[in-house]
């Protein structure tokens, strides 16, 4: 076979796969209702479009808002009055207010739904493409397609390949302006540098915890320099010249520096860019010293004039990126408690995410990666790539778990998973790959993880590994968007029909309304679900244990997973109200998202 028609196959096969992953992505997308924090970024993206207000929904910057709402600019939709400025509204009247656009509003709360995912989708194939071109320039054609496999089954990347949030975006963004930073350091020129810079900029405009690239490439850099490979010196930077030809550390550290001073404004200009320069250079202003001070471990007359000045000096940040950091910092530890395997964990876990990464990563990737790394050290190879994308990894899990302390879902360390797969491209490169064993256990593995992903469709979701029974023990362990997003009450409408079940009794956590899948159910104390009688209460009106007390019931009972387990965030909403359903084990499962009791 000649190369050139090699070359049409294996693209022909990449074309199929990222169709594959396109396929998986908009089937399932139909089958789930809208999650907890979809409902507020779709309404506040369409609100961001129509008035060029950022101040509405700070929880995180605006550019995946828009990108989502973008598609609904072709219906004929209207904005919920407003009798009030947005500005400084709290998480509970952002989604009194999601919630009456998206389901009284002029078009059905589906269309609404189905149309802001659809860019989502698109993104995560352009970050399949990338990913298929990575692990191809550095390991060859083949292990980029088997990595390009890996990728468009991946249930956590399937999983957020199909909701309108931020983090699939925030993936896409990091790993891209990564993957410029590599070929910059590998061939310095000033295209790359500029993508990076661009592609850091968008990933700002994604999330705030896009800062961690500047450390991850900082770290790269001072492994390049110790390793003395010469890597990451631009001759067209200035003061490159200055330094003589010998002194070769000083050299890279300079044009380090240097070139992330540049990715830094770049990314900047491009944050700026995105929020329409509003208020740009202003300063902290007076009403911020207080807040600060009050921190300081030294307070003094010294420090208090020091502050004077600091709050005074121009920032070049908009300024509603500044009101949304105010924001974040707000909700900062507000979450309580979390869930974990029967308990509830006051201070949280430090070493959560990396449990849960083991649990939701499908066993044949895990495997995959350490005989990568086992493969890796063994060689003694010179790694250059490698060391990059090891370090964004280590970095990003030592930031959410140790730093940040950050336990409510693997999805905020979803930007590993590409990175990962790449990693074990290495595996999968040509000389490897001639070894009859390696092969052999090779396939074995592929096929056990495409079945893993089939079999878990379209609940991508609620993906656990065989290392805890599978899916359906999930919510023994993790709860929130690890498992239970609020994505299941169009399934439970699909499940009562099946088995002629007429009303029944709920117990739901989301932002999806039960009455638009013509749910009829009685009222159990909720998150997000409406009460149907006299003395019952929306889970903000709580504001007493005996508000949500809860006899035990008979009958047939549908029962968040997140409720059951009552997060330490929950428990001055609802106290024990479930504790006596503990004792009971559920006779069938939605989505493995809620679980469903019969008691007699």
């Amino acid at each position: 076979m000649s190369r050139v028609k090699a070359n049409q196959i294996r693209w022909v096969v990449a074309v199929v796969l990222i169709l594959l992953l396109a396929t998986q992505a908009i089937l399932s997308l139909r089958q789930k209702s809208v999650t907890v924090d979809e409902m507020m970024y779709i309404a506040a993206g369409y609100y961001h479009l129509r008035t060029s207000d950022f101040q509405m929904n700070m929880t995180n910057p605006p550019l995946m808002k828009l990108v989502s709402a973008l598609p609904l600019l072709t219906l004929d939709l209207e904005l919920p009055s407003i009798e009030e400025d947005p500005v400084g509204w709290n998480l509970i009247e952002q989604w009194k207010y999601a919630r009456a656009f998206l389901y009284h509003n002029r078009v059905d709360a589906d269309t609404i739904l189905h149309l802001a995912r659809l860019p989502i989708v698109l993104l995560s194939i352009v970050l399949g493409l990338y990913v298929f071109a990575w692990s191809r320039e550095l390991y060859g054609a083949t292990a980029g397609l088997l990595v390009l496999f890996l990728y468009s089954f991946s249930p956590n990347i399937l999983a957020h390949s199909r909701l309108a949030t931020q983090d699939l975006g925030l993936t896409a963004f990091m790993f891209i302006s990564t993957y410029y930073f590599w070929r910059y350091v590998r061939r310095p020129s000033a295209k790359t540098l500029t993508l990076s810079g661009i592609f850091f900029g968008l990933a700002l405009l994604t999330k705030t915890t896009a800062y961690l690239l500047i450390p991850i490439f900082a770290l790269y850099g001072l492994i390049c320099i110790l390793k003395n490979n010469r890597l990451g010196i631009n001759e067209n930077l200035p003061l490159i010249g200055l330094i003589s030809e010998p002194r070769t550390r000083l050299r890279q550290g300079t044009s380090v520096v240097v070139s992330l001073l540049v990715i830094g404004i770049l990314g900047l200009v491009v944050l700026n860019i995105g929020y329409g320069f509003q208020g740009t250079f202003q300063s902290f202003g007076k009403d911020a010293h207080a807040r600060i001070y009050e921190k300081l471990p030294v307070q003094n007359a010294v420090t208090s004039r020091l502050l004077d000045l600091l709050v005074d000096v121009p920032i070049p940040l908009p300024s509603p990126y500044v009101e949304g950091l105010r924001f974040q910092y707000g909700l900062a530890g507000s979450s309580g408690g979390v869930y974990f395997a029967g308990n509830i964990y006051e201070n949280g876990l430090w070493y959560l995410q990396l449990v849960s990464f083991l649990l939701k990563t499908p066993i044949p990737t895990l495997i995959l990666l350490v005989a990568s790394t086992a493969y890796m050290i063994v060689q003694r190879r010179e790694l250059e790539a490698e060391w990059l994308m090891a370090t964004f990894v280590a970095v990003v899990l030592f930031f959410f778990s140790y730093l940040a302390n950050v336990n409510v879902g693997l999805r905020y360390v979803l930007p590993i998973y590409p990175f990962v797969l790449v990693l074990i491209g290495r595996l999968f490169a040509q000389e490897f790959t001639h070894h009859k064993v390696a092969r052999i256990l090779g396939l074995a593995l592929l096929a056990w993880y495409l079945w893993s992903s089939i079999r878990i469709y379209p609940h991508y979701l609620a993906y656990f590994n065989e290392f805890i029974g599978g899916p359906k023990n999930g919510y023994k362990y993790l709860v929130d968007s690890n498992l239970d997003w609020g994505q299941d009450l169009e399934g439970l409408k699909h499940y009562m029909e099946e088995k002629g079940i007429e009303k029944i009794k709920l117990g739901y956590f989301g932002s999806a309304d039960a009455a638009y899948y013509g749910i009829n159910y009685d009222y159990l104390p909720s998150v997000g679900l409406a009460p149907t009688e006299p003395g019952q209460y929306w889970w903000y009106e709580i504001d007493s244990e005996e508000k949500a007390q809860l006899a035990p019931q008979k009958g047939t009972i549908a029962v968040s997973a997140t409720l059951l387990a009552n997060p330490g965030w929950m428990g001055p909403l609802f106290g024990d109200a479930y504790e006596w359903l503990k004792q009971y084990e559920p006779v069938d499962q939605v989505g493995y998202s809620i679980l469903v009791y019969e008691i007699d």
